[in-house]
C-alpha cells in the first residue's frame, strides 16, 4: 500500500458537488481516502476551493472547511517554490498553481490524482494516479 496520495482541486470540487446532492454518495475522493488513508493537498488548493461563488454561502463554506480539515496539508519551503517555478517555466502550458501541486506530489514521492491529467502529463518525476 502506498503511504498516501496527493489530490488536486478537481478531485475535491467533484466531491463537494456530488455530496451536495447526495451526502452518502461514493465519490472518487472517498474511494481514494479509503484506499490510501492519508490524502494530501498542496496548501494552495485551500485558496482554490474558496474561489468558487458557492463558497459565499455559509453552509457551503462550512462544507469546504470540513473537507479541508480531513486533508493533510503539504507546507512549502524555498527549494519547493524554486522547483515549482522551474516546472512552470519548462511547461509553458502549465499554470503556477498546477506547478505547485505537482511539486507537492514530487516532494512527497506520492502519486497525484486529478481529473485534469493533460495539465500534468509532461512533468518529469511526477506519477499520475489512474482514476
Amino acid at each position: 500500500m502506498v503511504k498516501g496520495i496527493v489530490v488536486d482541486t478537481s478531485i475535491l470540487i467533484d466531491d463537494l458537488r456530488l455530496t451536495a446532492k447526495s451526502p452518502q454518495m461514493t465519490t472518487p475522493y472517498k474511494v481514494l481516502q479509503k484506499q490510501y488513508g492519508k490524502v494530501y493537498i498542496a496548501e494552495i488548493v485551500i485558496a482554490e476551493l474558496f474561489v468558487g461563488q458557492s463558497s459565499r454561502e455559509k453552509a457551503e463554506r462550512n462544507r469546504v472547511v470540513r473537507l479541508i480539515g480531513e486533508l493533510t496539508k503539504i507546507k512549502f519551503n524555498q527549494s519547493m517554490y524554486q522547483k515549482a517555478g522551474e516546472i512552470a517555466r519548462d511547461n509553458q502550458r502549465l499554470d503556477l498553481i498546477d506547478a505547485l501541486i505537482a511539486t507537492a506530489a514530487i516532494h512527497k514521492k506520492l502519486p497525484l490524482a486529478t481529473f485534469n491529467k493533460k495539465h500534468f502529463e509532461n512533468i518529469r518525476g511526477l506519477k499520475l494516479f489512474d482514476l
